[in-house]
């Protein structure tokens, strides 16, 4: 195949004595790869049969081309010659396989030639074994480190008593031993392990089998394929090997113990799923991955969908997580698993009469029974649904399966689900079955939309999830697209300097706060896309001195930042009713509306952050209490669960959620939380079935940093100034827009780099390079509020300041939470392209929320 490459503009020298493209130009390239010292190495096409093809080695760093071991170039293009080829991983050396031709009537000799890059070396040439009735081309396997070579010949037509695998040593020009590989056949079945120590070698019925290296002992016998074993490789770490079968599937396996740790498998439209021994699965496909089933061992004529069991199956990084040898929990047998589905069934969607933009949806859940062997008349009037009865009496039944958590969506949005509390949702007796009407369900009133689709499941009591039901409702005139509606901004930012305990109190929180609402404001009202943006500041501040000193005994300038407010802003937009007198203390709230299809919601959080050894993530507002008890100071606070509830009836078109604190992705990824269809509570579930998507500034078990460097938390400062302001965040493609997903993509990105700014600059201000000024009395170390759970965790220890070297905190690394199914593109602002992230309006100190 021709290869043709041209190098970036910016990496040729104006020296340079050839480029790629002209190098690309000059040959036809029969091979080509990177090798370790950053170089490609490429094969040029021989120009006659007395001729052979010269080896070049192009640099990628000043594109410069060289002649590599011209003593003992490849003939790859001599026709009628040349049999099989070769070449090791790191293209340092190269085999191939050619006919001598016998003197005196004699037959013809099957030679190969093992080459080594260095030019010192001299090539190898040496006779192998072969089937005499048979010539064509053997498979050639080179050892890492080019001084050995596996040889199968061919097998006279398929003889499986005639193969031959032998592995050589080039210097000696010997066979070491033959590999007794039953049911081999020559192609891509073998593979050599990076530490040289292991081969392996795939046979027709689906085995593999590793072999010692030095000795050609037969190791162990992988099976698992129900078919021929197309191709080997081994992994870098030669811990484990990967196997690909005519049966569509790949397999893992651990070389040491032959233990198969899963098997996967990819679909032509991009889909794939990981299975593993025990059942456990991973895919990125959840909800409508197709040609993949569950088969019961007591019912095999009758394939599960793959969707049904995940509650207890279902692992997100699965493949990732057996590669890292986690250990992950035991899962139920898929025996003692109530398999019965709860049916559900979307029965209408009809327009409210003086509302077009709101419709009221009927879905149907009913139970399933299984009715027992004498029971034949029941199980026949089950399977033509009928109801679930004999001469009015419930059919005896072996098994059966109630109806918990419906779940109703809109386009994937989650609109409406019952019961209100979640668990059983109940029906009738005798029929086993419910309708349950949803009504006021907002339309979206957009131009570009013509339908939009529901969607409806339940789970039964063992979480086994229904089929999910499905009805298309074309969009009437008087809502789109002739009527299409602008919708509003909702800005809400919550930052928390101050706190009832002084002792916890921040410093730029506030700031946070105000610069999302100023930055973020000013661009979204700047763009005209939205009919109004609403900016809602929640604010907990104390007054400073000239010299940024807090005023002492403290003075609180502003107590917004409180968990009530926090509430009722999220109530307003959930379109429920809030006291009259609480919105008096909030800003804007006059101009809060329940949240409809069209509009887009901004939330903001910056504070301290708690995961306790639960898992449960609390945030805290200002009104915690002065005192340190940590059950009553969490029982203040604003829990995951908590958040979670609040925001399930805003029924907004775009929500994302910005939370700056310590430990902040425990908020999402709360105990068993699995991003999926599962009817559970917690933050995590909610954003998977609302399409929510969370930016959280820090992992699970690391702390968030705010910085007088950027007189800001990293994260919001690397959203605001950097993405924002400089532009930055228009990078995925750079085309004057940022979107959301450009967004919060760029905080996650930029977040470790700023971190990384921030320790050079404390670096040179300890070294005397950079005078310091600090808020903390000068000092330029971290100051880090600790939460302690171990031990007594009665109390806060005081959340004293604690000061730590920068060394003992690790680069700050943001997580994003997006798990919608279905997107639309929504721009926050239009750009200019900015200039350089990394510029300073001061040098001070480090702290950190926790």
């Amino acid at each position: 195949a021709r290869v043709e490459a041209e190098a970036p503009e910016a990496a040729k020298p104006e020296t340079a004595k050839a480029d790629a493209s002209k190098a690309a130009d000059a040959f036809s390239w029969d091979f080509a790869g990177f090798t370790p010292d950053e170089t490609v190495t490429f094969e040029e096409e021989a120009k006659s049969e007395d001729d052979s093809g010269q080896m070049f080695r192009l640099s990628t760093k000043d594109w410069q081309e060289k002649r590599v071991n011209g003593l003992g170039t490849m003939p790859l293009a001599r026709e009628g010659t040349q049999k099989a080829f070769a070449m090791s991983r790191d293209t340092r050396a190269a085999a191939w396989e050619f006919n001598q031709s016998g003197e005196g009537g004699a037959p013809n000799k099957q030679m190969v030639t093992v080459w080594n890059s260095n030019p010192k070396t001299m090539n190898k040439t040496f006779q192998v074994d072969v089937d005499e009735a048979y010539g064509d081309p053997s498979g050639l396997l080179l050892s890492p480190d080019g001084r050995r070579v596996l040889v199968s010949t061919a097998n006279n037509g398929g003889n499986e008593a005639n193969t031959i695998v032998k592995v050589y040593d080039a210097d000696a020009k010997r066979a070491l031993f033959k590999l007794n590989a039953p049911g081999f056949r020559v192609g891509d079945t073998t593979a050599w392990s990076p530490d040289g120590r292991m081969l392996a070698t795939g046979a027709e019925d689906g085995a593999a089998f590793l072999w010692d290296a030095a000795t050609g002992k037969r190791l162990l016998r992988l099976s698992g394929h129900a078919d021929n074993i197309l191709s080997l490789e081994f992994s870098p770490d030669s811990r484990r090997i990967l196997t690909v079968g005519t049966d569509g599937f790949k397999h893992l396996f651990d070389v040491q113990s032959g233990t198969e740790l899963c098997r996967f498998i990819a679909f032509p439209n991009g889909d794939w799923v990981v299975v593993d021994p025990q059942g456990r699965f991973d895919t990125n496909n959840l909800e409508e991955l197709r040609g993949v089933h569950w088969v019961a061992p007591d019912d095999p004529l009758k394939p599960l969908p793959l969707e049904l069991f995940m509650r207890d199956f279902y692992e997100p990084r699965l493949l990732a997580r057996l590669l890292g040898g986690e250990k992950l929990s035991p899962v139920r047998s898929f025996a003692q698993l109530n398999r019965l589905q709860p049916r559900v069934n979307i029965v209408s969607v009809e327009p409210q009469k003086e509302r077009p933009d709101l419709v009221s949806v009927k879905v149907e859940v009913s139970q399933s029974i299984e009715a027992s062997p004498t029971a034949g008349e029941t199980a026949q009037q089950q399977q033509q649904g009928q109801p679930l009865t004999t001469q009015g009496q419930p059919p005896v039944a072996a098994r059966s399966s109630k109806v918990f958590d419906l779940r109703l969506f809109r386009d994937g949005q989650l609109v409406a689900y019952a019961p209100e509390q979640d668990g059983e949702v109940k029906t009738d007796a005798q029929t086993g079955s419910s309708v349950l009407t949803f009504e006021n369900i907002k339309l979206p009133r957009r131009a570009d939309l013509k339908e939009v689709e529901f969607s409806a499941y339940a789970f039964n009591e063992d979480r086994v999830k229904s089929a999910t039901a499905r009805k298309s409702f074309q969009l009437a005139t008087a809502t789109a697209p002739d009527a299409p509606v602008k919708g509003r901004a909702y800005l809400i930012s919550v930052g928390v300097n101050a706190y009832e305990n002084p002792a916890w109190d921040l410093r730029f929180a506030a700031n946070d706060a105000r610069r999302l609402q100023a930055v973020m404001g000013e661009r979204l009202a700047g763009d005209g896309a939205y009919s109004e943006v609403v900016r809602v500041p929640l604010v907990s501040d104390y007054e400073l001195k000239k010299d940024g000193k807090k005023v002492e005994p403290r003075v609180v300038t502003e107590a917004s930042a409180t968990k009530a407010n926090f509430r009722a802003v999220l109530d307003v937009l959930a379109g429920k009713t809030v006291d009259p007198q609480l919105l008096k203390n909030i800003p804007m709230a006059e101009r809060l509306r329940a949240a409809t299809p069209e509009d887009l919601v901004i939330i903001s959080f910056s504070s301290h952050g708690y995961a306790d050894e639960r898992g449960i993530f609390y945030l805290l507002p200002y009104d915690v209490g002065p005192g340190s008890e940590m059950r009553d100071v969490l029982s203040r606070s604003i829990s995951s669960d908590e958040l979670s509830a609040w925001l399930r009836d805003v029924d907004a078109g775009e929500m994302l959620m910005v939370v700056d604190a310590c430990h902040s992705a425990a908020s999402v990824q709360g105990p068993g939380f699995k991003p999926g269809p599962m009817g559970s509570r917690g933050l995590g579930q909610l954003s998977y079935d609302k399409g929510m998507r969370i930016l959280t500034s820090t992992q699970a078990d690391d702390v968030a940093l705010e910085s007088n460097l950027t007189q800001q938390g990293l994260l919001t400062y690397a959203l605001t100034r950097d993405g924002i302001e400089r532009a930055q965040a228009d990078f995925k493609p750079r085309d004057k827009a940022i979107t959301v997903s450009e967004w919060l993509a760029y905080g996650v990105e930029r977040v470790p780099a700023l971190h990384a700014e921030v320790e050079r600059q404390l670096a040179a201000m300890r070294a005397g390079r950079t005078q310091a000024t600090s808020l903390d009395e000068g000092t330029t170390q971290a100051k880090v509020v600790v939460f302690s759970t171990r031990g007594d965790t009665s109390k806060i220890d005081g959340a004293k300041g604690i000061n730590v070297g920068n060394a003992a905190l690790k680069a700050q690394q943001p997580s994003l939470f997006d798990f919608a199914r279905k997107r639309r593109t929504t721009i926050l602002a239009k750009t200019q392209y900015g200039g350089s992230p990394t510029v300073w309006e001061g040098v001070r100190s480090v702290s950190s929320k926790q």
